[in-house]
């Protein structure tokens, strides 16, 4: 994101989240947009109501399975949730 939230953002928000979906690696400085934009609160009630833990969005392949802001460690073994 710019130092303001704009039009592209949840545009380019879409196609992060559909190549985390599809395993499509993405480079840091997507990696790290997609992030910031779950950190975002109605990002995370809009999952939320769609089904998602949007604490298990934002593992990338091949990282670590914890995510710094959720302050959760993940079981390899562990898939996404569908309910909180």
């Amino acid at each position: 994101m710019a130092k303001e939230f704009s039009v592209a953002d949840p545009i380019l928000f879409y196609v992060e989240f559909w190549a985390e979906k599809t395993n499509i690696p993405l480079p840091d400085s997507l990696a790290a947009h997609y992030r910031r934009m779950l950190g975002r609160p109605v990002v995370q009630r809009v999952f939320r109501e769609e089904g998602y833990n949007p604490r298990m969005l934002g593992l990338m392949p091949g990282e670590p399975q914890v995510r710094a802001d959720a302050g959760i460690n993940l079981d390899k073994q562990q898939t996404m949730e569908t309910n909180l």
